[in-house]
């Protein structure tokens, strides 16, 4: 770096560890004599990586955000009367935005756990009442169907699948 006139700005290095190992020791980093901390996670272009190499805990933190825009967007429509349906669909677009940013990078192992697809479905729940104009107490697989969208786990398997067929050269 010093031969191409970059210079190092240590204090503000991160490490991070990826293994899918169960045990393993941090690294002890020092560069120019300043120690290098080892994160247990970091965000790149809205993308949670985790240590372990698993992306629930993105899924968790997607699904958190999610749910605030549902519940803003909630506060903005009444259930009676308010905006018509349509414009109800165009708001939970923004939801679904959001819940499936970077799924198709780690849709296989959201939706292995089932942690993780709940949070999502949950989220997703909370913009499905306003569209459907619904009663809380309904079931979930109904209020989706009222409100006439799949579950975000089939979404984000098919963004996936998309994103395949585009690499391998298959027109979608």
């Amino acid at each position: 770096m010093t031969s191409n006139g970059l210079r190092l700005a240590p204090e503000k290095l991160e490490c991070l560890v990826l293994t899918n190992k169960k045990a393993y020791r941090n690294p002890d980093l020092h560069i120019q004599g300043c120690h290098i901390t080892v994160e247990r996670a970091f965000r790149n272009l809205g993308v949670r990586f985790y240590t372990r190499l698993s992306f629930v805990d993105h899924a968790t933190s997607v699904a958190a955000g999610a749910r605030k825009a549902a519940a803003a967007l909630g506060r903005l429509m009444p259930n009676v009367g308010g905006p018509s349906q349509s414009k109800r669909q165009l708001l939970m677009s923004v939801v679904h935005s959001r819940l499936l940013y970077g799924a198709e990078v780690g849709a296989d192992s959201i939706l292995e756990v089932q942690k993780s697809k709940n949070s999502l479905l949950q989220a997703q729940r909370c913009s499905a009442l306003r569209v459907a104009r619904c009663y809380r107490t309904v079931a979930d697989m109904a209020l989706l169907v009222l409100a006439r969208m799949p579950p975000v786990s089939l979404l984000a398997e098919g963004r996936k699948r998309t994103v395949l067929a585009r690499k391998s050269g298959v027109m979608v």
